[in-house]
């Protein structure tokens, strides 16, 4: 079918309906949509922060699985940040954080090569907001795009190992997970 082309603006003052439209982007903004549109939970994405933290700065970090969130829709987690208030002092006192989603008791690293996140003095160092002792240093993981995504019911972890040698250990143990997700009705 030929397509016919108008120029210059219209106005119609009825309704106008289509098969099928093509909206180009940048058409529909937040501006476009009315404050009392009723748009349902289940047609929006949220973006969630979720934060494990010990925060106490003379506590030293504790080894544990951390429970971080019920997923509640599909979804996908989008970054994961780690950070100490005391580094260890020394390569040979460190820490991991792996970052899994469980799927019917089972969980899935999402991080690359299944790797976990390793704090120590000198990781914590080249991360971004540390001193010169990789104390308050953010360490990013690295995401596995294979296995990010997570569904309705599924439950996100952290998994904290540590390592401790004989020199000052880390404390003051913050994990930040940001994930996008779906709402859902539950």
């Amino acid at each position: 079918m030929a397509t016919s082309i108008i120029h210059g603006n219209t106005h119609y003052t009825g309704r106008l309906s289509a098969q099928e439209i093509g909206i180009p982007d940048g058409t529909v903004d937040d501006d476009a949509i009315a404050a009392a549109a009723g748009i349902a939970a289940t047609k929006q994405q949220h973006q969630h922060v979720l934060n494990s933290v010990q925060i106490v700065t003379a506590d030293t970090v504790t080894a544990g699985t951390f429970l971080l969130h019920i997923c509640r829709g599909a979804g996908e987690i989008v970054n994961v940040e780690v950070s100490s208030a005391v580094a260890p002092d020394a390569d040979t006192d460190f820490f991991t954080v792996d970052i899994k989603i469980v799927t019917a008791g089972v969980g899935t690293s999402i991080l690359s090569g299944a790797t976990p996140i390793t704090y120590n003095n000198t990781t914590a160092k080249a991360g971004d907001g540390g001193d010169a002792n990789g104390n308050y240093g953010i360490v990013t993981g690295t995401i596995d795009t294979d296995n990010d995504n997570f569904t309705d019911n599924d439950i996100i972890e952290a998994v904290v190992a540590v390592t401790n040698g004989i020199n000052v250990n880390a404390s003051g143990l913050i994990i930040t997970v940001t994930i996008r997700e779906s709402a859902d009705e539950p």
